[in-house]
This record gives structure tokens, sequence and C-alpha cells, in this order.
């Protein structure tokens, strides 16, 4: 019984600093909803090890593990209740979609209406429109306008620049009055927004609309959510010393590798 007590005390140390490790979240103080980001912070450092676990041990690389957590995550979640909105996937020249609309339009092409064009995060090599549904689609509740999120093509099977090409590509198509009356879209009323990665498309696509003469009417505005603004220096305060440790940003120059 005595040379048990040793042996369980390292199981129960080795648990409790475990739990400890995915519960601490640096510099949280103040922060709101901290339990959620506690669950997400935990989440990402289990599939983050799951991943370096399968790449070291050579049955299947890192990113793939942890773009395909986001579809065990999905099997995981509620099914909807009847949300008041008419959800479609659907093909926008050739590039895949999610449109959202209220339900009460009635096949009413008359009526146009705001849009959001949407770009999803995930680092250019995960995330998906499934993963980002429930923010996508709670904006178009909240705002009662029609949301596009975009399926673009992930690295590294579609590296730089397929991935703002697809997103261009959308929302050229959509800026046209003729192309956006199809969807109950006022052309002249479309926001494009994104996070992390796709906050880095929003950016520059505003920028390209903005400085050329691509079509006769431009995103209305952009709303960037934590977007990556750059890939030339890794030093800077927002990468080592971030308000608030929830990614893993040491990895960014391994995000960049595969991107390009």
């Amino acid at each position: 019984m005595a040379g048990k007590l040793p042996r369980l005390a390292i199981i129960l140390g080795s648990f409790v600093t475990l739990i400890a490790y995915l519960y601490h979240v640096p510099n949280s103080e103040g922060v709101a909803q901290m339990d959620r980001i506690r669950i997400i912070s935990a989440s990402m450092k289990i599939i983050n090890f799951v991943g370096l676990v399968s790449e070291t041990l050579g049955f299947a690389p890192a990113w793939y593990i942890q773009r395909n957590s986001g579809l065990v995550l999905k099997k995981l979640r509620k099914p909807e209740v009847n949300t008041n909105l008419e959800i479609k996937d659907i093909l926008i020249e050739d590039v895949p979609a999610r449109i959202y609309s209220p339900s009460n339009l009635n096949n009413d092409k008359t009526k146009l209406l705001p849009a959001i064009i949407y770009y999803h995060g995930g680092a250019f090599y995960m995330g998906s429109v499934d993963t980002h549904h429930p923010l996508t689609r709670r904006l178009a509740l909240k705002t009662g306008f029609i949301v596009i999120s975009v399926e673009y093509g992930l690295a590294p099977e579609h590296p730089f620049p397929a991935g703002i090409d697809d997103c261009m590509k959308v929302t050229k198509y959509l800026l046209d009055s003729n192309n956006a009356k199809k969807y109950n879209i006022d052309a002249k009323r479309i926001a494009i927004s994104g996070d992390s990665a796709g906050g880095n498309f929003a950016a520059i696509i505003a920028q390209e609309f903005v400085s050329k003469s691509i079509s006769k009417n431009i995103p209305r505005l952009q709303v960037l959510i934590y977007p990556v603004v750059q890939f030339f220096d890794f030093m800077i305060p927002s990468y080592l010393t971030p308000a608030l440790h929830i990614f893993h940003f040491g990895r960014a120059g391994q995000v960049f590798q595969l991107y390009l």
C-alpha cells in the first residue's frame, strides 16, 4: 500500500497540472465571457497537442488534424430551431458559398436588402462556412441583412493567392447590380467582413476596389475582426505580448509556410 501512494500522488499531481494548464489563460483579468474563452483556449491546446503527436508519429500532418477537428465540433452542435432565416448553399462564379436571407422575402425580387459578404478565419488553412455558421447566422438575425459566407480554397492544397481570388470573384460578382438582384441584394449597400485570415482578405479586397476601377460599385463598409495585416515581422508586441493569450502566435511562421 505504501508503495502505491507515491505513484497515486504523481498521477493526481500530473492530472491537476494538466487541468491547470488547460484552464489557465494569461492576462485574462477583466475580460468578459472568460468561461467561453477558457473552453476555446483549452480546446485549441488539446487539438494542437493531438496534431503535434500525430505529425511526430507520422500519421497525419498537424494542420490536417487541426482543420478536421472543426468537423467533429460541428457534429456536437445542437440542431437549430426555426430562426426566420432561409439558408442555402450555393455557387457563385464556381465558388461555394452559403447565403442567409430573411424568410419573409417570399421570392419578391423587387425588395433589395443590404448585404454582408463574410470571409471566415482559420489561419488560411482551417475554418469553413460550417465552423463559422453560428456567427454568420447570428449576424444575419441581428442585422436583418442578407449574409453571404464564402467557402474559399484553403492552403496548403490551395496556396496563395487562391483563397483571396475566390473571395474576390464572389465580391465582384455581387457588386454588379444585375447579379445582386438575383439574391435580393442592393449592390450599392454591401459590406465586407472577416476574422483573422478572413480579415486579411477583407482589408486587401477593400483596398483593391477603392484603388482600382474594378466595378461601378464598391464595398460601402469593411469590418475587420482581429485581422492578419502583415507577415514580415513576428517580433512586434502584438505577436510577442498579446493582451490575451488564446492563440499560439509562435506558430505564425509555420502558417506562413503553409499559406505560400
